[in-house]
């Protein structure tokens, strides 16, 4: 599959149609590493999933710490959408979990997943 380059939303749009594509989302950050730490981790973890033949790109993604408190804030953390075609789908998510335990993440996302192979 190709690295994908461009993140508009109609590109992404265009996964999100796709009958055949799953979709994860994941990022390396965390609050006890610094900036640049957590940038290169993600550069890591891009680097296996592009080796493991899967699609990404870099989107801004925004995770709420002290939710449903007065303390409360939304968080950036940059993060990887991933994308896989038909079967491959459960290699992806399972790499994704993979990704993200090594860095002690408590989720990944997975936004849709190829149910049926045709």
């Amino acid at each position: 599959m190709e690295n994908i380059n461009e993140s508009s939303l109609s590109r992404v749009w265009k996964h999100f149609e796709d009958k055949d594509t799953t979709i994860v989302i994941l990022t390396s950050f965390r609050d006890e590493f610094g900036y640049k730490d957590n940038i290169a981790t993600n550069k890591k973890f891009a680097s296996e999933i592009k080796k493991a033949g899967f699609g990404y790109f870099y989107v801004n993604g925004y995770f709420p710490e002290n939710e449903g408190t007065e303390d409360e804030v939304n968080v950036k953390e940059d993060s990887i959408f991933c994308i896989a075609k038909g079967a491959e789908g459960k290699k992806l998510i399972a790499l994704c979990h993979k990704l993200a335990n090594s860095r002690n993440q408590d989720s990944i996302i997975v936004l849709k997943m190829v149910q049926k192979i045709n």
